[in-house]
């Protein structure tokens, strides 16, 4: 036997009334109003035998068969106290699709929202007496106990070993998708980790997930900004098994964590092959670029003309750096630093003053990186001023 039971006295009204809903806890499952009436329906179809106490009046469920236009039903029906039984109004196919689970579901989460407890009883002896200002509910039959023992594939326990943006993340699989602590989602494939959503997550009447395309997002969402290397690496190396495998990381725009990244890149490194694909887009797209210039053979005459460009640039000011004449510079730039060395374009070569421009900027804008309040094109202008009159002189 399992038993149900919480302070507070159910209205007989509540569970005989669709659209009846008057949780108290704060965040409750359930508001839909039809629960109750469905997990009695469930239960009587399965062969349960289902007590509800309010208080000290017990209420007792069964069924008549009945017929409808030629078609048999089982009409669900309720005896109070030493009453007589009387149809409340549905039969045992409502909640037609519903497995015992999720009767054991609803009435596990009416128990937990209103702050009850649930446990198994040898038998009626056994239980709590019932009693004024509280409700007991007592389920009997093999389907409702099996799905009690199997309580954790249903129900989240435990503190999770991270919380990302409204996921909570448990470092065991599944094959279920947890909302609140609450089963709501049965995924396509075994998942590498448990996750729990703890946000706001539309619901279905019978309390499964309204849109479940939305499970990837959310939980994609959250790994993209992980910190935990482990779990990382064990998400992005997800196989094709796993449900992790198929998370598109490059649909929703954000930066990912730098964790992230790094892992990625690491993977990209060592085993590229067992990267989730869209993880080692996204890498491709944001790991550095380094410039690898193809450098510019020089004439003598040209030596020299860099070799005054670095004079005119250690009289401005400028901290000595290395000049190297390159064939050509990304997007077209005259100039670009890569590892303390400054790379200038080949094509200005015949233009002294060109080439001091390109010199000038570049290490202004070093300069500046080392003096925040000095913008680069200020100390740039200094320079010139000084340089390019010589160059004209």
């Amino acid at each position: 036997m399992i038993v149900f039971e919480n302070g507070g006295e159910i209205d007989i009204a509540a569970m005989t009334t669709f659209g009846v809903s008057v949780k108290i806890g704060d965040s409750p499952i359930g508001f839909f109003g039809t629960g109750l009436k469905y997990a009695i329906a469930v239960l009587l179809r399965t062969g349960c035998r289902i007590m509800v106490f309010s208080g000290e009046q017990e209420m007792r469920f069964s069924t008549r068969r009945g017929n409808i236009r030629g078609k048999d039903f089982e009409f669900v029906e309720m005896a109070v106290g030493d009453g007589v039984p009387a149809p409340i109004g549905f039969t045992t196919e409502l909640g037609k699709n519903w497995q015992p689970w999720m009767a054991y579901r609803e009435l596990y989460c009416n128990t937990r929202d209103e702050g009850g407890e649930v446990y198994m009883a040898a038998s009626a002896s056994a239980a709590t007496d019932p009693r004024r200002d509280f409700t007991q509910i007592r389920v009997e039959g093999a389907e409702i106990e099996s799905v009690h023992r199997s309580h954790d594939e249903y129900f989240i326990s435990g503190e999770p070993d991270l919380t990302i943006k409204d996921v909570a993340i448990y470092r065991r699989p599944s094959s279920a998708l947890f909302y609140r602590g609450v089963r709501v989602l049965t995924l396509p494939k075994r998942a590498v980790f448990t996750y729990n959503l703890t946000g706001h997550v539309e619901l279905t009447e019978d309390r499964t997930m309204a849109h479940p395309f939305m499970a990837q997002y959310y939980l994609r969402r959250a790994l993209a900004k992980c910190d935990d290397p482990d779990i990382l690496e064990a998400a992005l190396t997800a196989s094709s098994d796993d449900f992790e495998r198929d998370f598109d990381y490059t649909s929703d725009g954000d930066r990912p964590s730098d964790a992230f990244l790094s892992t990625a890149g690491r993977l990209a490194d060592v085993a590229s092959g067992s990267l989730v694909p869209s993880a080692l887009n996204v890498w491709n797209a944001t790991r550095p670029r380094t410039f690898r210039p193809q450098v510019t053979p020089l004439t003598a005459a040209q030596v020299d003309t860099v070799a005054r460009v670095r004079q005119r640039a250690q009289r401005a000011g400028l901290d000595r750096r290395p000049i190297v004449v390159a064939d050509a510079i990304p997007d077209g730039a005259p100039g670009i630093v890569v590892d303390g060395t400054l790379y200038i374009a080949a094509r200005l070569l015949g233009d002294e003053a060109a080439i001091l421009r390109s010199v000038l900027y570049q290490q202004s804008q070093s300069a500046a990186d080392d003096d925040p309040s000095r913008e680069p094109i200020d100390f740039l202008l200094d320079a010139l001023t000084v340089e390019l009159g010589a160059v004209a002189a």
